[in-house]
């Protein structure tokens, strides 16, 4: 199988995440409309013996923040020197700072892939938090924004705003201080597509737009590259990292730390318009999943996709993890 690393601009502010079923969704819609339903189908049909992986998008050199559970308060202290029972309230900031870290280095999660533990990451969050603090007062820094847009109703048929039909949706803007529009990058790992194929449907979905109010100019994104990826080995591995939201398919993939979200999907294309345009809700794993297998292998493959998640028999929803593995140290090691 061939991995590619696929770099885009987003180009406006943006209502839908970069989830790797929304992504499976624009592709499959994107395949439907270049190749034709016999393509489509095709393509569908080789999940059975050979999935095609796709990971979540992340900004340039981001990485979702592994879920393994904190060190104890007093072993963190030790080690980054602070009293647990006389906090300041600075260091109290930094402890609350590092929950709301969602995102890690790249660069810093490859360097620990081989050894992995609960205190290396509390140290790294610890630091993180501390420097957040510091820059907090810095308007200029900030580069993620979400803000609620007011929205008035418009009943078409008397051509007129409804009076007291106010609601407010979230569009949430990533922002550069040289104004230049923020990178993003996701994964893509097949065997069943080939790079043309691929190029194809991204130039698509970047003709159309990605996402809610793509129609009025939401989710509008510029292909940069799409590469050939080598991701680090990890002879070791003993676990993994999920790079996407994905559907535990046994009980074994539920042997980890992850955090349950509940996805409720709606149909994209044609059918958006149709009289039942969502699916059934569905419970992943979010992206970040740490999920413990002594026997790790490269070729295994996690999660599934979802069957009867709609009324037409033929739709699905995508939830194959992407793995990327780690040699998880255990607590006396």
């Amino acid at each position: 199988m061939t991995t590619y690393k696929i770099q885009f601009h987003l180009k406006s502010s943006i209502r839908t995440p970069f989830h790797a079923d929304t992504i499976f969704g624009h592709l499959c819609w994107a395949l439907r409309y270049k190749k034709g339903e016999d393509r489509l189908k095709e393509w569908l049909n080789s999940f059975n013996s050979s999935p095609t992986l796709i990971s979540n998008a992340f900004k340039a050199g981001g990485f979702p923040r592994p879920m393994l559970p904190p060190m104890p308060l007093q072993e963190l202290g030790k080690l980054k020197g602070f009293n647990p029972d006389a906090l300041d309230l600075k260091t109290a900031t930094i402890l609350k700072g590092m929950k709301k870290i969602v995102f890690l280095n790249e660069e810093w999660i490859k360097e620990h892939q081989a050894s992995f533990s609960n205190a290396a990451l509390s140290c790294h969050l610890f630091d993180l938090a501390a420097e957040r603090l510091a820059e907090s007062k810095d308007e200029k820094r900030r580069t993620v924004k979400s803000i609620a847009i007011t929205h008035n109703t418009y009943d078409r048929l008397n051509g007129r705003v409804l009076e007291g039909s106010l609601y407010d949706w979230v569009e949430t803007f990533y922002l550069q201080p040289n104004g230049e529009p923020q990178t993003f990058w996701f994964l893509i790992r097949t065997e069943s597509l080939n790079k043309t194929e691929i190029e194809n449907m991204l130039e698509f979905v970047a003709f159309s737009g990605f996402g809610a109010d793509k129609s009025i100019g939401k989710g509008q994104i510029e292909i940069i590259s799409i590469n050939e990826e080598v991701l680090p080995k990890c002879p070791d591995a003993n676990a993994f990292i999920s790079l996407s939201n994905f559907i535990p398919a046994s009980p074994k993939e539920l042997n980890g730390f992850y955090q349950p979200i509940t996805k409720y999907g709606k149909l994209g294309g044609e059918w958006a318009a149709g009289r039942v345009p969502f699916k059934k809700p569905v419970i992943m794993l979010q992206a970040g999943a740490v999920i413990k297998d002594p026997d790790y292998s490269k070729v295994k493959t996690y999660g599934k996709l979802q069957a009867h998640i709609h009324r037409q028999k033929e739709i699905v929803h995508y939830g194959y993890a992407f793995p990327f593995p780690i040699y998880l140290k255990e607590e006396d090691e």
